[in-house]
């Protein structure tokens, strides 16, 4: 009888740290919504070819390095000094290429918005948009606009998009939908990217890129009167310039005209 009390209670022991164990690896998963959405996605066949001829029709992009224009200018390196989100395991840091016409023009908003922002398929999820901190020593964590060094009246000219090294991103339930280099989902992509086969490896980018939609909001999404993606209130920006980004003359350039033969004109911007 003593025997099998014993042998009960190593048995319950067992239950116990296998319980925790679960627990403790649910616990890690949901840190990061986003995650969960790349680990819990099923990519169709199609998806799979679709990663496998991208791989194979891939060219690598070697960027020059060290560029000068004597004796005007030179174009020095400078230090990273903030986060670098996950994307960048693969893409460029200014990542639109393809289309000449406004590729500059997107470019120019990796400089203040997540990729997620733009290219997160939203399934139904309550998403709100709040800043990041990408700058050392707060990066990783949302910046609160409510708590500013400024008064009420200097807010009023204070501008919403001058935050260095902040960028807006989508959160749901208090979780940021996206993840960093430095972070243990990223290098444990990093290092299957290294010994996976060409096959293995598409299957893993179809699942990486299965929450992401490939073409990014259209800019009347944000720069519109009627848009509700951006609170912008919520994002720090008073009334005056809530409208100037509803109303920018670029954007709704963009929106409205869609061939190659279509110019802004200086009339545009100042209509």
């Amino acid at each position: 009888m003593k025997k099998i009390l014993i042998q009960a209670r190593k048995l319950m022991i067992k239950l116990i740290m296998l319980s925790f164990c679960l627990l403790l690896s649910l616990s890690v998963t949901a840190d990061n919504l986003f995650i969960e959405l790349v680990d819990g996605k099923n990519v169709t066949d199609k998806n799979v070819a679709d990663a496998l001829k991208q791989l194979r029709e891939h060219k690598e992009i070697k960027l020059k390095k060290n560029l000068s224009v004597n004796p005007f200018h030179h174009k020095k390196e400078t230090e990273n000094k903030l986060k670098q989100p996950f994307c960048q395991n693969c893409h460029l840091e200014k990542p639109h290429q393809v289309n000449q016409r406004n590729r500059s023009f997107l470019n120019m908003h990796t400089n203040y918005i997540s990729c997620e922002t733009c290219h997160l398929k939203d399934e139904g999820m309550k998403l709100k948009y709040k800043w990041l901190a990408y700058g050392y020593p707060n990066a990783g964590q949302v910046i609160d606009v409510y708590s500013s060094v400024h008064t009420e009246a200097e807010k009023v000219k204070v501008s919403i998009l001058p935050r260095p090294g902040a960028r807006i991103i989508p959160i749901n339930n208090d979780q940021r939908m996206l993840v960093f280099k430095d972070e243990k989902f990223s290098r444990e992509v990093e290092n299957k990217w290294k010994t996976f086969s060409i096959e293995d490896k598409a299957r893993l980018k179809a699942n990486l890129h299965k929450p992401l939609n490939k073409k990014g909001l259209s800019c009347d999404k944000c720069h519109s009167e009627n848009q509700k993606v951006l609170d912008f209130k919520l994002l720090g920006a008073n009334e005056k310039q809530s409208h100037s980004i509803t109303s920018n003359k670029i954007a709704q350039f963009f929106s409205r005209y869609k061939k190659d033969t279509d110019r802004l004109k200086m009339s545009d911007l100042l209509r």
